[in-house]
Parts: structure tokens; C-alpha cells; sequence
């Protein structure tokens, strides 16, 4: 038995690009940290870009994981242990400073100028215990919920940036959507607009296989990119819409043609999603045309994470069991093979991955 409240704390520490450790610390919880136990968190792609280019990371090493689901922890005196109680958390990634403007009445928690983030400036979820800081924890996005199995209720986090995309571009019942990814996000995004009523969910990918389960998710139309997105594409997206374009489009990846192919394909009036952050070194290659923006009053947004709203509406699209993740491919994963399937996720072989400790 551990001396008096202790915890063997197992983590997988990223200590610098590519490298990733696993260690374990016997560690006392302070009266000033509430104790978490990890039961599941969701691999983002921002963890892929954390890892492999070191995106975002200020310091190392530290843990990543921000898809969290984690049971309370409280100390058993008679029993001179940690034990679980009934409390159930699911967590939010950004935690908002309250300080400044930007993270006050008027704008959203993810908005803050000065945010914390679980799992890239804040210690996350892959380990077997999240420790927080009791101040710290009372801004996290977080919705707290009685005992019981949901079936991957951790990836409500990344639910509710879809929740937080589709918002933003005031995607409404009977709007065409044109969403350019069948990735993981991409297949959220032709569900979710499912769900709210949209029509032509039109997808575009260069995988096959992925655009076979975006079709069993709810798209309309699958179309397969063979090299770019070129005139013969353009050609079957006029067929669909008339040739008045799309009044949603999502360009839910990393690149620059679908960036660019993306605003082209907005019909009058319409609105734009640019949902994926490009490389750094790609930001000055970016063409758009003002004047197709200015002439036709097209409107481009970006979305970043989401706030409390969104994960609240995320918690009860998965509890009710909306969101399709049953036809989507999901690895678990754990501690010995973490480093091993994460560069299969990486190279695609599944879609989504679950670490499990």
C-alpha cells in the first residue's frame, strides 16, 4: 500500500517533436488540486501536430490529451486510499483566464486572449490521473454527470468544434453544405449536418473508403478526388447545385487548394469554414479573390475549440446516441503501444484512436 495519499501517477510525457516517454511518479495530491481519474481521452489531430512538429507546445515535457473523460477522486480515510465516487467529467480543452476582454460576458471562454489549454500548456489526459488546480478547475468547460457508460462520451470535446463550426456559419435545416475531408472531423461534420437538416451534404475526398462511410453517416453525394480538385470537379459540383454553389461550405483539413477551391464553391450570400489551420510555412501561398468575396457577399470564417454551449449540446447528441461512431474506424490504445499507433494514425490506418489507460 502507498504511504498516506499518494498516487502512482503513469504518464506519457512528450519531451520533444517525435519523442514521446512514458515515466510514472509517486505523487501527493495537494489541498489545493482536485484528483481525476483518467477513464478514456480521444487523440486529436492536434496531438498528431503537437508530437510530430511540436505546434503550440511552449514548454517541455508535457502530457498531452485534451479529449477527456475522468471520475472524481476522493480520499478514503478508513481505507487510506483514493476511491472513486460517482461523479463522472467530461472536459472541455481551453480554460479561459477571466481577465481580459476577450474572455468576458460578451465573447466565449475559447475567445480568451490568455487561455490555459489541457494538454499543451496544461497537463492532460494521457496518464492515468489528471491532477488540476482547484481555481483552475472552476473555469474548464466541463459537464459533470452521474455515473454511467456512454459509449465515447470522451469525444464530446471534439464534437463540440463541429457544434462550434457549423454556429458560426449558421448552418440551418434545408441549407446545401459542401464539406471538403472525409477525416475523422470531416464525417462529424456530414453527421452532425445530418442531424440538423441540411441538404446536398456533398462530400469531397481522395479515399475511397472514407467517402464509403461519409455516405453511411449522411452525405448525399460522394465525390472522389483523384489528383486535385480541378475543372472535372467543379463540373459535378455545378450539376448538384445548379450551378449556383453551395450555401455552406466546410474545407475541414490543412490545404491550401481545398482552402481556395473551398470559397469558389459558395453560392451567393453564402458562407464559408476554413476548419483546418495550415503549416506556417504555407500561410503567405494562400490566393483568394476579393472581388468573387466583395461581388457575391460571401462570408469566411474560421472556428477555433468550442465553449460550454457547444459541449453541452455534444454531451447530448453522443448521449443520445446521434453521432454515428459505430461505422467510423476506432482503435483504443493504451501505454505499451501508444507510440506505435499513434504513427498508424498518423498514416491513416484508422481513423480515430482512444487512449485507454
Amino acid at each position: 500500500m502507498l504511504p498516506n495519499k499518494l498516487i502512482d501517477k503513469k504518464n506519457l510525457n512528450l519531451i520533444g517533436i517525435k519523442k514521446v516517454k512514458f515515466s510514472h511518479e509517486l505523487r501527493r495530491v495537494k489541498k489545493t488540486e482536485d484528483l481525476y481519474k483518467v477513464k478514456e481521452c480521444g487523440v486529436c489531430s492536434s496531438d498528431l501536430k503537437f508530437i510530430f512538429t511540436g505546434s503550440r507546445i511552449k514548454k517541455f515535457p508535457v502530457i498531452l490529451g485534451h479529449e477527456l473523460l475522468a471520475v472524481k477522486m476522493a480520499y478514503n480515510s478508513n481505507k487510506k486510499k483514493y476511491v472513486e465516487t460517482k461523479k463522472n467529467t467530461v472536459f472541455g480543452a481551453e480554460i479561459p483566464c477571466k481577465k481580459y476582454k476577450s474572455c468576458l460576458k460578451k465573447n466565449p471562454s475559447n475567445m480568451c486572449d490568455n487561455p490555459l489549454s489541457v494538454g499543451s500548456n496544461l497537463n492532460g489526459g494521457f496518464s492515468n490521473y489528471f491532477i488540476v488546480n482547484k481555481k483552475i478547475l472552476k473555469n474548464i468547460p466541463q459537464i459533470n454527470f452521474k455515473k454511467r457508460n456512454i459509449s465515447n462520451i470522451c469525444l464530446s470535446e471534439s464534437v463540440a468544434c463541429v457544434v462550434n463550426a457549423l454556429k458560426l456559419i449558421d448552418a440551418k435545416k434545408n441549407n446545401s453544405i459542401l464539406i471538403i475531408g472525409s477525416g475523422y472531423m470531416g464525417l462529424l461534420f456530414v453527421n452532425i449536418a445530418k442531424i440538423y437538416g441540411l441538404k446536398k451534404i456533398t462530400v469531397l475526398d481522395l479515399d475511397k473508403n472514407r467517402l464509403s462511410i461519409a455516405k453511411k453517416v449522411g452525405a448525399d453525394n460522394i465525390i472522389l478526388v483523384k489528383n486535385k480538385l480541378d475543372n472535372k470537379i467543379r463540373k459535378k459540383l455545378d450539376k448538384i447545385t445548379d450551378r449556383q454553389g453551395f450555401d455552406r461550405v466546410i474545407s475541414s483539413n490543412s490545404n491550401i487548394e481545398s482552402h481556395e477551391f473551398s470559397i469558389y464553391q459558395s453560392a451567393k450570400l453564402g458562407k464559408v469554414n476554413l476548419y483546418g489551420g495550415l503549416p506556417k510555412q504555407d500561410l503567405n501561398k494562400l490566393k483568394i479573390d476579393a472581388n468573387f468575396i466583395h461581388y457575391n457577399q460571401i462570408t469566411i470564417t474560421g472556428s477555433f475549440s468550442s465553449n460550454q454551449d457547444d459541449l453541452n449540446e455534444a454531451f447530448s447528441l453522443i448521449s443520445k446516441k446521434k453521432i454515428k461512431f459505430n461505422l467510423m474506424n476506432i482503435k483504443n490504445l493504451s501505454f505499451p503501444n501508444f507510440s506505435e499507433e499513434i504513427n498508424n494514425l498518423k498514416n491513416k490506418k484508422y481513423l480515430k484512436c482512444i487512449f485507454k489507460p
